[in-house]
């Protein structure tokens, strides 16, 4: 028995408590009354008529498990986007996605890599596993492939690479 599991109450893992927490961007400014996040990706246009109707017909079955698959929403982005079913992966959200990609291919000692100014998700989720965080520098804040397969050794498991980055906005073309 570790000292983990002798303590009096419950105690994280090794590391836990060294992530930083994330920090979200500003919901408000000084002197404006309605601030736009654009950090945290809201539609400043709000929703659309046709998001209101399926989310009033939707809401008569709340009370429902959602089918945890997502069998219909997979089966329609396969057809429409000429993809194999099996290959698609859905989630509350991509921290959830993330979070699942992490504990499942990085075991303490293993390490994923992601550009310097990438999403804080990827690698709170690393390091919660265990993982090192390699970051990787940016030209003039788009991600440098050639310098993160450089970055690549035999404990990489992950590379996480968001095009067009997040938060910076700027891509990388097929080139």
């Amino acid at each position: 028995m570790t000292d983990r599991f002798a303590a009096p109450r419950p105690v994280p893992k090794p590391g836990i408590l060294d992530i930083a927490p994330y920090k979200p961007g500003k919901a408000a400014a000084e002197g404006v009354v309605d601030p736009v996040k654009l950090s945290a990706n809201e539609n400043i246009l709000g929703c659309s008529d046709a998001a209101r109707a399926a989310y009033a017909e939707a809401a008569s079955k709340l009370n429902l498990y959602p089918q945890g698959r997502a069998d219909i929403l997979r089966a329609a982005v396969a057809e429409k986007y000429g993809l194999e079913p099996e290959r698609l992966l859905f989630g509350c959200g991509s921290d959830e996605i993330f979070q699942l990609l992490n504990q499942t291919f990085l075991e303490p000692g293993d390490n994923m890599i992601q550009g310097a100014h990438g999403f804080a998700a990827y690698a709170i989720g690393a390091r919660a596993c265990g993982g090192e965080v390699k970051y990787v520098p940016e030209k003039n804040f788009t991600i440098d492939v050639d310098a993160m397969l450089e970055a690549v050794d035999e404990r990489t498991r992950l590379i996480f690479l968001a095009n067009p980055a997040n938060p910076t906005g700027t891509w990388i073309s097929a080139e």
